[in-house]
Formats: structure tokens, sequence, C-alpha cells
């Protein structure tokens, strides 16, 4: 029994360790860092999402087109589960909360809840989550997993970790290996990969049945606003940014199919209207950019990402309209007060 007993207390301690390390190693948007980064900017406005937004606002254009402060917090392959996290964790328990909290979203994230739980996203929630969420289990992971995987993505890093390792093991290659066999700068590398490689090279007649199922997935599965909304975070998102004095802004962006003139599908153009609608009747402004032709296909980089060309003019056109609601002082009167 003791070899047994030694194996056993030997195993307990790697797994120990490699948890902590992969807790320690993570550097995603950490709850206590996005809410220093808030306080210290004070800013009037921020902008919230993934990548496109990470890759389409510029906060040099956003501050001088706004004339006041302004960033953005996002994670990459993140949904609205931890839009509602930083919203909830980070803008609205701001000492001075901003006044404009502005969601950057593609029609097939924003109402669903189960988007981005896993893998590196997954990571991102419980690096911005506080230690009770009820929402994020109730609407995000009990909808997704089983008792016990949603016990074990909620409490154990490692876990969490091993869907990560594919992502982790493409990154190493693109800008460990290959950026210094070519000699150039990772993030020049990460661009010339998806040029290359991404999906705006894709040749569709070539896919099998399986990858067009997950593809087309992408864009169109669960579009159906009006069945999906009261099982999403919006209400929540609404409620407790009116809460805290702030302004949600809700923003539709352009895609790049849009700017390449593909039709809009019947069941995108359902969800805009339906979304809409709802935020009509609720009363939050949405900005519907999908049919924008001033963000033509060349302010595109890759994927649904801009370039720095087309973040900047989309950050100017769109912080054009965001203006007003600063000089009415936000929602209700509550956000304009002076910093």
């Amino acid at each position: 029994m003791r070899p047994l007993l030694l194996e056993l207390l030997i195993g307990a301690a790697v797994l120990a360790g490699a948890t902590a390390a992969v807790a320690s190693r993570y550097s995603g948007p950490e709850l206590a860092a996005a809410r220093t980064e808030l306080a210290g900017a004070r800013p009037a406005v921020v902008f919230l999402g993934n990548s496109t937004t990470r890759e389409g606002i510029d906060v040099e254009a956003a501050r001088e087109a706004l004339g006041e402060p302004a960033i953005k917090l996002f994670g990459d392959g993140s949904g609205s589960a931890l839009w509602w996290l930083l919203l909830k964790n980070v803008v609205a328990a701001a000492p001075v909360p901003p006044r404009i909290a502005c969601i950057l979203f593609r029609d097939h994230e924003l109402t669903n809840p189960t988007l981005g739980l896993s893998g590196e996203p997954g990571m991102q929630l419980a690096a911005t989550a506080t230690g009770s969420e009820p929402e994020l289990d109730r609407l995000g992971y009990r909808a997704a997993m089983g008792p016990l995987r949603h016990a074990a993505y909620r409490r154990w890093p490692l876990w969490r970790a091993r869907d990560s390792a594919a992502t982790l093991l493409d990154r190493f290659l693109r800008r460990r290996v290959a950026a210094p066999l070519l000699g150039v700068d990772p993030v020049h590398a990460d661009a010339a990969w998806w040029n290359v490689l991404g999906d705006k090279r894709m040749d569709r007649a070539r896919l099998t049945a399986y990858q067009l199922r997950n593809e087309d997935g992408r864009d169109t599965t669960d579009l159906d606003f009006d069945a999906q909304v009261e099982r999403s975070f919006l209400p929540l998102m609404v409620e407790r940014a009116r809460a805290a004095g702030v302004e949600l802004v809700l923003v539709r962006i352009r895609t790049r199919r849009d700017a390449l003139g593909a039709p809009l599908p019947a069941r995108n153009r359902r969800y805009g209207e339906r979304a809409a609608a709802w935020c009509a009747g609720h009363g939050v402004p949405l900005f519907d950019y999908r049919g924008e032709a001033s963000l033509t296909a060349d302010l595109f980089g890759f994927g649904d990402h801009f370039t720095e060309e087309g973040a900047r003019a989309f950050t100017g056109e769109l912080c054009g309209r965001l203006r007003p609601l600063l000089g009415d002082g936000g929602a209700g009167g509550a956000g304009g007060r002076r910093r």
C-alpha cells in the first residue's frame, strides 16, 4: 500500500502544481486589472466586446472624437457571458461609473449565453468573475454543461486550460516558430497567417459537409431573438447598467461579408428587426452598421477585424453617434457628472 500511497501523493502534487502554474500564468482580463484600468482612466465611455472590439476601436480616435476619456475592455473569443461580467463587476461597480457602456456584437453573439464558456474564453470568465456568479451559472454553465463539468470549469483552472491546448499550440507555432524563421514581428506573422489561411480565403465549394455545417452554424444558429432574449444576459445588462446610472448602447457591427456585398440572410434580417424592436421598447440605443456602405471591404484586415485605417474610420463614425448621448447626460441624466 505504501508505493500506491506515494504514487497518489506524487500525482496529487503534480496536479496541484500544474493547476497553480496555469492559474498564475493566465493573462486575460483579470478582474483586479480591469478595475484598476477603469479607475485610472475615469472614462466617459467604455467599449466592451471581443476581438472585433480590440481591432475595431481606436481608443485615441475615440478620445479625440468624444473630447472625453475612453477605454476598451475585451476578451478574445468571448461572448455575452464575459460582457455581462465586465459590465457588472467592473463598469457598474466603479466608484465613478462611465456615462456610456457600448457593447459591440455580431448576431450570433448577443443573445447566446453559452458562447465562449470553454477554452481560453472560459478562462477569461473565471478571471473576471467574483466568488459567486449565480446569473452566469444559471444562464451559461448549467445551460451548456452537466453538474460535474460545470463544477470543474468554475473551480479548477487546469480543467479549463485543457481546452486551450490547441489554441496555445497554434499561437506558439505562429509567434514563436514561424515569426523568427521569417524574421518578422509576431503580430505581423499573425496577420500574414490569417491573410493566407483565414476565413476570407475560404473556398466554401471545397468544404466538407461537417465543415460547412460548422461555418454556417457560427453565423446563423440560434438567431431567434424573441425566443432567446429572456434566456440571455441582455435584460440583466440593461437593468444593471441603469441601476448604476450608465447608458447601455448596443452596436451591431458590419462584417466582412456585408462589405463584400453578400446579401443579408433572412434569419439575420429578422434577428436585426426583432432586436431593434426590443431595444426601442426598452429604451436601449441600438446602432446597426451592417448596412453601412462607407465601411468598405478595403477597411477590413482578416476575418471581421478592421485594419488600423478601418478602426479609425469606424471609431470616428460611432463616436459621432455617441456624442449626443454624452451631451444629454447619459442614462436618465445620471451620467452627466464631470470628473
